[in-house]
């Protein structure tokens, strides 16, 4: 095909792309993008590109048309999958080849039709290739992105990550430089580092603009004409703060800005990520708990709320502590798909300033934040109603709640300091986010979503907050995330939604995500549950949402509880830290306060023995009150305080007889005289008790108060007496393995079937409906069970009929299985009679 032939075949295209909506700024000939997946800082050309949505960016682009050039197929293909089109054309010869672009790998061929055939090829794709369509598959929709057969989910995961790696370096590298070329003059102070990043900052909003070509002289060859621009565009109604006025620096860093990365298809997440990871002091993220929101968790609170129940000109939104306005974005992304595809842009802009609204005491922040909004609805300039502000103690607050109709918000999750509580004379919480929940709720808005502590589903001091939220709500979600899911913090969090006018009961969903990758890609639980709740501002007062495994605890409800047989308390505390304290607080040889103990669950005890001890000094001058007049001396059961795994295996109880002191990582359980401590050690070891802590605790603590709830079967005298000759048993044989006086693998072996036994007779002693019971265990297959033995099932997840454990332990079920039946039938002798009888069976 000649050179002609091809423009022919591209204008075409461009005609079919144009008919699904792909118009004005959403199709760009000959585009320039950066190249983030090239080693260096190159830029690419392409002849056509479509996009969803405007600005033009690698999240939002659609497709790409290529022309085969020498290079053709896969490997040119491949070289364009910065663009983020998720499928490419390729114009080749007499036909035009379709690739799905994907994160791994090579592009895969999905169909290709002679040149006379593309109106066909785009009439039957109409609906699914149309601008809409596929920005549903953008936006995380799971659904709409199994629908497209060319959307692969971990491409644009790959691009944000490379894209964000070269921003990173590109900017520490500019930091770098503008630093050592202050320092030829005189050395570089720390409070020289937040001017430097505003300089650095409105000059990388320069370059933004000038590579997307946005009317205005935004290179100009000095860098003071650069920022005086960028200043009167972003602040025309309130006076910035200053950047570094050093010029040689400003030219410093301006030049290296200028010579690197392209930005033309920079994404809005990418200045999120500029905030929260390289522009912000240590300090600042101290001082104001900057800990960064995930766009895909902006994204997933903003879906789970019903937007188009509210008037179209009542969806105010409100982001209090809104940093760089991520949940603003998202909520801006969600009333435009609910807008008429004919509003104009001018009057699209207008309603988006109306209906969006935050509020944010760090300067930097809203500046970043202008910037993320000016792109997200480009090109429209400034006038976003982003307020100065302390949510704590501006009446702006009051006022913008007072008529908005969506709160989102993730809020700093810090406790409030001594000066704080001063300069906050009206707070009446001791954390941030349970202030921030209080004020909300004196005005609750029609729909409500927030990334809380996970301390809020059950803690007492938020108690009335979730009881106010069920007698406001008819419909609540809770969603528990994983480490990490911030940037710059490893706070347990929960997301939290509501809606819906309260009726005396309450839809409630509750799920969890284990796999954070998977969530970034999808915006799904890795499991949930939903039911209908009574009364839910009394069942949240004491739990907010479902827990799993909700028919175990159903079936357990009227049990009595580890409490009402037990004192438990913590171990002895020291007044002075272990740490640098513990040559005095330890000791190996015996002497004047030093008594045998146990510092954690971790190497010195495990599942019903003690396997190690040291000698802890008690001198009442150490010890905070009460720990050490506990009876210590007595026989107990010893408990880790701290949870010793992420899964369902978070729990050890050790039988202790010989009187050790316990450090504070461990608690204590006094039985009384009706339970032996082998039968509680067999409960508090099995499966009920440690799902039970799982479900309800978080990632570091066992508390007291849970471990008092946790329900308690009633023993028959035969089931007691056999758990404790069982649990004898046990640790004879552990004794014994941890002396040498047995074969590793045969008291391993001895020791397996032992706790399996042990299980089998406290889950008989539940007596949990088989069905429930089956759950139950299948709730810790393939974890790693705490302890000596290598248990990690203990029923194969493909065995579907329900029978007792019991029943399983004992080898009931092997040898009712086909297999050994068969092997016990009797052997029929060989009878030419018999065989010919049987040659006339079909």
């Amino acid at each position: 095909m000649e050179d002609h032939d091809h423009l022919l075949v591209l204008d075409q295209v461009k005609d079919e792309l144009r008919d699904l909506g792909y118009v004005d700024g959403l199709l760009r000939e000959k585009y320039d993008f950066a190249d983030f997946l090239a080693p260096d800082y190159a830029v690419k050309q392409i002849p056509l590109a479509a996009f969803t949505q405007e600005p033009p960016s690698y999240r939002h682009a659609s497709f790409g048309v290529v022309v085969s050039n020498g290079v053709a197929g896969p490997e040119l293909v491949q070289g364009y999958r910065s663009l983020g089109a998720p499928q490419i054309f390729e114009i080749a010869r007499n036909q035009v080849v379709r690739w799905k672009v994907t994160g791994t790998g090579t592009p895969a061929r999905l169909d290709e039709v002679s040149t006379d055939q593309v109106s066909a090829l785009f009439a039957n794709h109409h609906d699914d290739w149309s601008p809409r369509s596929v920005l549903k598959a953008q936006s995380g929709d799971p659904t709409a992105a199994t629908q497209l057969d060319f959307f692969d989910l971990g491409l644009l995961p790959l691009l944000d990550y490379e894209a964000r790696t070269k921003l990173d370096r590109l900017l520490r590298e500019t930091v770098n430089l503008a630093v050592a070329t202050s320092e030829r003059e005189h050395p570089f102070a720390d409070d020289q580092y937040p001017p430097l990043f505003r300089l650095i900052f409105r000059l990388l909003a320069a370059k933004v603009l000038a590579d997307r070509q946005h009317p205005g002289d935004w290179a100009p060859e000095d860098p003071r004409a650069a920022i005086t621009a960028v200043e009167e565009f972003y602040f025309s109604n309130d006076a910035p703060e200053p950047v570094l006025a050093d010029y040689d620096t400003q030219l410093a860093a301006w030049r290296h800005l200028n010579s690197r990365l392209h930005f033309q298809n920079l994404s809005v997440d990418s200045l999120a990520y500029v905030y929260e990871n390289t522009l912000v002091s240590p300090a600042t993220r101290k001082s104001l708990g900057v800990h960064g929101t995930p766009r895909e968790v902006a994204e997933y609170i903003v879906s789970r709320l019903p937007f188009e129940d509210l008037e179209q000109a009542s969806r105010l939104v409100f982001e209090p502590f809104s940093g760089h306005s991520v949940f603003l974005v998202a909520a801006m992304q969600r009333l435009r798909e609910l807008l008429p595809p004919t509003m104009s842009s001018e009057a699209r802009h207008q309603y988006f300033v109306e209906m969006l609204s935050g509020m944010e005491i760090d300067s930097f922040a809203r500046e970043v934040a202008k910037l993320s909004l000016m792109l997200a609805d480009y090109p429209n300039p400034d006038g976003w109603r982003l307020f100065e502000g302390d949510a704590f103690s501006s009446p702006r607050f009051d006022q913008e709640l007072e008529a908005a109709s969506v709160v989102l918000c993730n809020p700093p999750f810090e406790r409030f300091t001594g000066d704080e509580k001063a300069l906050y004379p009206g707070v009446e919480r001791t954390t941030k986010p349970e202030e921030m929940l209080h004020r909300v709720l004196q005005r609750p808005p029609q729909l409500l979503g927030l990334a809380l502590p996970r301390s809020f589903l059950d803690g007492r001091g938020c108690r009335d907050l979730r009881a106010r939220i069920g007698s406001t709500y008819s419909s609540v979600e809770v969603l528990e995330l994983p480490d990490r899911i911030f940037h710059h913090s490893d706070a347990e969090t929960v997301l939290l939604t509501a809606h819906g006018t309260a009726v005396g009961s309450a839809h409630v969903r509750s799920g969890a995500v284990t796999d954070r990758k998977d969530f970034y890609t999808t915006r799904q639980a890795s499991y949930s549950s939903e039911a209908d709740i009574p009364d839910p501002a009394a069942a949240f007062a004491k739990h907010m949402g479902l827990l799993k495994l909700s028919e175990v605890w159903e079936a357990t409800a009227d049990m009595k509880r580890l409490g009402s047989v037990a004192e438990i308390h913590r171990g002895i505390e020291y007044n002075v830290p272990f740490s640098s304290h513990e040559a005095k607080l330890v000791a190996t040889e015996p002497g004047t306060n030093f008594v045998p103990g146990v510092r954690g669950a971790r190497g010195s005890a495990e599942p019903f023995v003690v396997t190690g001890q040291i000698l802890l000094n008690v001198a009442p001058k150490l010890l905070r009150p009460s720990a050490g007049l506990l009876p210590w001396d007595e026989p107990k059961l010893i408990v880790n305080a701290g949870r010793l795994s992420r899964g369902p295996w978070v729990m050890s109880a050790s039988v202790d007889e010989s009187g050790l002191v316990c450090y504070q990582n461990l608690h204590g359980v006094w039985l009384d005289e009706t339970v032996p401590l082998e039968v509680g050690a067999a409960v508090l070891n099995g499966p009920v008790a440690n799902a039970f802590i799982a479900v309800r605790e978080g990632k570091r603590h066992i508390r007291v108060d849970t471990l008092r709830s946790v329900p308690l079967p009633d023993f028959d005298e035969v089931q007691q007496e056999r758990v404790v000759s069982l649990v004898r048993k046990y640790t004879q044989t552990r004794g014994a393995w941890l002396a040498q006086e047995v074969g590793e693998r045969e008291a391993h072996d001895q020791c397996l079937q032992l706790v399996l036994e042990i299980d089998a007779e406290v889950l008989r002693a539940y007596d949990l409906p088989l069905r429930v019971e089956h759950d139950l265990l299948d709730y810790f297959h393939g974890h790693d069970r705490v302890g000596p033995v290598d248990f990690y099932h203990y029923i194969p997840l493909g065995f579907r009929p329900h029978f007792p454990l019991h029943m399983h332990v004992s080898g009931v079920i092997a040898e009712a299985s086909a297999a050994e039946t068969l092997k016990r039938l009797p052997s029929i002798p060989q009878s030419p009679l018999l065989d010919e009888a049987l040659s006339y069976i079909d």
